[in-house]
């Protein structure tokens, strides 16, 4: 899948497997000028931005029980969540 973040400045694009653990390549560009911002590994099934654009959550598989996971899109770097 691909989305846009809801100002329709960067776009988000999931490729197929890289590797024997499963993890797909998720690329973060701008649109104008095409230009990547970040790559992401991970192993996900559904993708998200944030309302500000500055996020992407990603969701594994249901059927697997994968994890969700926060991202920032201008550095590539999981966010962690504190419990």
């Amino acid at each position: 899948p691909a989305i846009f973040s809801p100002d329709g400045k960067r776009l988000a694009v999931r490729h197929g497997h890289l590797s024997l653990s499963g993890d797909y390549e998720i690329v973060v560009l701008d649109v104008v000028p095409r230009k990547v911002v970040t790559r992401i590994l991970c192993q996900c099934f559904d993708l998200a931005f944030s309302p500000d654009g500055t996020r992407l959550a990603t969701a594994g598989h249901p059927a697997h029980g994968g994890p969700v996971q926060l991202w920032d899109v201008n550095t590539g770097n999981e966010i962690r969540l504190s419990h």
